[in-house]
């Protein structure tokens, strides 16, 4: 469901139109092709691009109201303070590293750890400059542009579930409009961290296309497109794609008016509305796990109405549980959708409302996996803070929190540690 959202939002961008270009992208090989079947592959395994490393989390955001500062969470201690070690350094002007002023030559979208570097990403054209990834050491030492890209080209915007990276490359869509006839381009790219050069995997042209990655395992990539002359025609299609010999497997995904399916690692989550199965399928031997969840169904419409969709999140930190949100016209608290956190042993339901402060969103979900507890950002905090001008601005704080992953599943908001950034010269 959260796929189809993504995908009719996209659309509408795309119609919307996108800047022109006098500029060259950088020049990609020609796509690997390929039709067989893939098998298990030897090699470092490609996971999903974090901001997370097993010490520490990376954030970027505007904390002073005409810019952007990195900073990092130190999972042992706790504390969250920007990525600068200048003595008395204020962060708020071009002189802290950390800094990144609204009219430099990079406004990042967010930061995310590759390999041993981390990777600035703006994923649109500004005035000025292009889209582009910067590069830096894991303690924010700036070491350049890793790639540039065209200004009618434009990166992937949601940091969090659009990158990934085996240590050496990092792997996402690029999307390219061209000036002269308006033909629009989707393609799957792969980045050397060592040298910047770029290599396109796979490749679709149409008036209307939309390509992601969703997931990753061993060296494949879960590709999702979609593709056509007309809204009301476009095609969804999933498949298996080894990223090594760009052979592809088209994959059956199982959609119905109630449940969309989700995926991750080499497990495909869906629902038989039919049979009230939920089902949880290996994607390269085909092997499943069911669990049985009409009696739940049924008791959410009984106290709820509907439901009317049911949502299915995988979790990152086990592939043994999910999160189901069932989508209800009368919910508690005059709310639209109810969760629940659902094993698939023989453990019953558990009702799930640690919710998170973000919009849009009914559950609170995990930021990071760390050796201390899941870390999760469990709300906000507003302040007045004075600008690069020396105007007050308001800005907004994440205030973050470690807990169990038994607490988490059972809802329990025993948090074991909690942090905010700290601004305080030292």
């Amino acid at each position: 469901m959260k796929r189809v959202f993504a995908l009719l939002l996209f659309l509408l961008i795309l119609l919307s139109g996108c800047s022109k270009s006098s500029s060259a992208a950088s020049s990609p090989s020609p796509a690997v092709q390929g039709t067989t079947p893939p098998t298990e592959t030897v090699g470092p395994a490609i996971t999903l691009c974090t901001a997370s490393t097993p010490e520490g989390y990376y954030n970027c955001g505007n904390y002073s109201g005409d810019s952007s500062l990195l900073s990092y969470l130190d999972y042992s201690t706790m504390t969250e303070n920007p990525l600068c070690t200048l003595p008395g350094c204020t962060h708020n002007s071009d002189s802290c590293p950390a800094f990144y002023p609204v009219d430099g030559e990079t406004c990042p979208f967010g930061v995310l750890v590759a390999g041993d570097h981390l990777l600035v990403i703006q994923p649109r054209a500004i005035e000025g400059t292009v889209p582009h990834i910067e590069l830096l050491d894991l303690d924010g030492s700036r070491q350049g542009c890793l790639a540039r890209f065209s200004e009618n080209q434009i990166l992937p915007e949601v940091l969090d579930t659009s990158y990934y990276t085996d240590g050496e490359n990092l792997y996402f869509e690029l999307f390219t409009q061209k000036p002269e006839d308006g033909k629009r381009t989707a393609s799957l790219m792969e980045l050397s961290l060592s040298d910047g050069s770029v290599r396109t995997l796979y490749e679709i042209s149409d008036t209307i296309v939309h390509m992601e990655p969703t997931a990753s395992f061993d060296r494949f990539l879960v590709v999702y497109t979609g593709e056509g002359p007309y809204t009301s025609q476009t095609v969804l299609k999933h498949f298996l794609l080894d990223v090594d010999t760009g052979c592809r497997q088209e994959l059956e995904w199982p959609v119905s008016d109630l449940s969309w399916p989700s995926v991750n690692d080499r497990y495909l989550w869906f629902i038989s509305p039919d049979s009230g199965l939920l089902t949880r399928k290996n994607l390269m031997d085909g092997s499943q796990v069911t669990k049985n969840i009409q009696d739940l169904t049924d008791q959410v419409g009984a106290a709820y109405g509907g439901p009317d969709r049911i949502i299915i999140t995988p979790l990152s930190f086990t592939t043994d549980d999910c999160i189901l949100t069932f989508g209800v016209p009368h919910g508690p608290d005059g709310k639209y959708a109810v969760s629940y956190s659902l094993p698939l042993g023989d453990e019953d339901p558990v009702p799930f409302d640690l919710e998170t402060p973000e919009f849009g969103l009914s559950f609170l979900p995990v930021t990071a996996t760390t050796p201390y507890g899941l870390l999760v950002r469990c709300g906000y905090e507003d302040e007045t803070v004075l600008d690069s001008q020396g105007n007050e601005t308001v800005v907004v704080y994440d205030l973050w929190a470690l807990i169990s992953q038994e607490d988490y599943l059972h809802a329990n908001p025993n948090w074991i540690a909690t942090a905010q950034l700290s601004l305080e010269p030292k």
